[in-house]
């Protein structure tokens, strides 16, 4: 998904909205794709569940600094997972955040995180 889009913010969502569609559907029910040759393919639900949390995690992991979608602002996903590392009073609204990712050998990725917007930056 994220190669076809190109933009990661727009993947993301996507990913989420799958996520959330797979959440809703009717869990003895299985999932019908009709493929590029018009053939119906069936997958039942929760392989389907797990090829797509399996995909999200993936492309997490990519949107991380030294991954191949990386960008110099952590997605939303990695502000909601970190953790707070350090405040001061001197900094105002803004405060450094830890971020563990445990797909990779459990590596530790820091980031500052403005308290008020929310937004952050490696």
């Amino acid at each position: 998904l994220q190669c076809i889009v190109g933009d990661y913010e727009r993947a993301e969502r996507f990913y989420h909205r799958a996520i959330a569609a797979l959440g809703n559907y009717g869990k003895n029910k299985p999932l019908e794709f009709t493929r590029s040759d018009n053939k119906v393919t069936t997958i039942p639900y929760d392989k389907a569940r797990k090829y797509v949390i399996e995909n999200f995690e993936t492309f997490e992991t990519e949107r991380l600094p030294d991954g191949r979608y990386a960008s110099k602002y952590p997605t939303g996903t990695a502000i909601r997972n970190c953790t707070l590392a350090e405040e001061r009073v001197e900094w105002g609204e803004w405060c450094r955040m830890s971020h563990t990712n445990p797909r990779k050998n459990n590596s530790v990725f820091n980031l500052w995180l403005n308290k008020l917007t929310a937004r952050g930056c490696w």
